[in-house]
């Protein structure tokens, strides 16, 4: 049966591709990133999530509407909150209570519309939105069962086999940019960036102050405060970090 998948879909492939490698370091995926992505699997609304199962706490609700880009990505712990009563049962809870991160699924693998419909998750959440069909594409699972996963919704028609192979092709890429987004240093001012990029070339605190025309002290106060950020000890390792390779 033919996935319906095109020479233009595999550039749209691309596309994407080349959106994520200049993936900013951040919370969130990029809005050029999402914007791609939703040319690659047109839907009503594109979200990116990064849930962690154990302590009931969303650490990133992301949303592209094909207008805008919505990012909370302010840690939120409520085990109370309505979808986390449902989740459990579920489709979500797929990747988290099989284990199966990597496959690409439709809502439809797992319930028809009726019983989609009359779930709890749907009648306390979903119903309001408008939204009935939905393609998950999950990321590795982390410590604490914490689990990113970029999430298509339609009103309408369902998504298809195609819209499936495509988020597969792409997910290994997906993966390597989510590890660089929970990996990489949080960004320097641009003060500070101008103070490291002087330690990479070598200057001591006192060439440095006198460069940038602040005293030692302020010097020393600012490297302080760029070791805590990158979570380094030593000039050698903040320069690593500030400036990777």
């Amino acid at each position: 049966m033919s996935t319906g998948v095109c020479e233009q879909d595999l550039r749209r492939v691309l596309d994407v591709i080349d959106a994520g490698r200049a993936e900013p370091a951040g919370a969130g995926l990029a809005e050029e990133l999402m914007a791609s992505l939703a040319v690659l699997v047109p839907s009503d609304l594109l979200a990116f999530s990064d849930v962690a199962i154990d302590n009931r706490t969303v650490y990133v609700d992301e949303e592209w509407d094909g207008a805008q880009l919505l990012l909370d990505d302010q840690p939120v712990t409520d085990p109370e909150a309505l979808f986390w009563l449902h989740y459990d049962d579920s489709p979500c809870s797929y990747p988290t209570r099989t284990g199966d991160d990597r496959s690409v699924t439709l809502l439809s693998d797992f319930v028809s519309d009726r019983e989609w419909r009359q779930s709890p998750m749907y009648v306390d959440l979903f119903r309001s939105t408008g939204l009935h069909h939905e393609l998950m594409c999950c990321l590795p699972i982390g410590s604490g069962r914490r689990t990113p996963r970029i999430l298509f919704f339609r009103a309408t028609s369902d998504f298809t086999e195609r819209d499936r192979l495509v988020m597969a092709l792409l997910r290994p890429h997906l993966v390597e940019w989510d590890r660089f987004r929970r990996t990489a240093p949080p960004p320097l001012t641009e003060r500070q960036t101008e103070l490291m990029r002087l330690v990479a070339a070598g200057h001591s605190n006192a060439e440095i102050a006198a460069t940038l025309y602040v005293s030692p002290h302020t010097v020393r106060k600012h490297l302080e405060n760029i070791f805590s950020r990158l979570e380094v000890t030593s000039r050698t390792a903040a320069v690593a970090r500030a400036f990777p390779a």
